[in-house]
């Protein structure tokens, strides 16, 4: 998972109608798109930094929570993730609830 960037997950989150919520010292906080069938409450952070220690763990691990999401094997969304705007743009083949 090193060619992800923060920026990637960002972009992915924005294009799949996740909204930015709030925003803290360290975390920014995203919140769903409605048709998505998610708790009201529910949310995932984004470190604001991606380049701080431990951000490809972190990252790891949303990547496993949007690939249950978004019913997707997470290698699958992984490489999408790493590849940032240059597969966003041909779309997703996953498929929401």
């Amino acid at each position: 998972m090193n060619n992800l960037k923060l920026q990637y997950l960002v972009d992915f989150l924005l294009l799949m109608g996740w909204v930015q919520a709030s925003e803290g010292k360290i975390f920014r906080k995203y919140q769903p798109p409605r048709r998505l069938g998610l708790p009201p409450d529910y949310f995932l952070e984004l470190p604001k930094d991606g380049s701080k220690k431990g951000f490809h763990q972190y990252a790891q691990r949303i990547v496993e929570i949007l690939s249950k999401i978004y019913h997707c094997n997470p290698k699958d969304l992984q490489i999408v993730l790493e590849k940032g705007h240059n597969l966003f743009s041909m779309g997703m083949n996953c498929r929401a609830n």
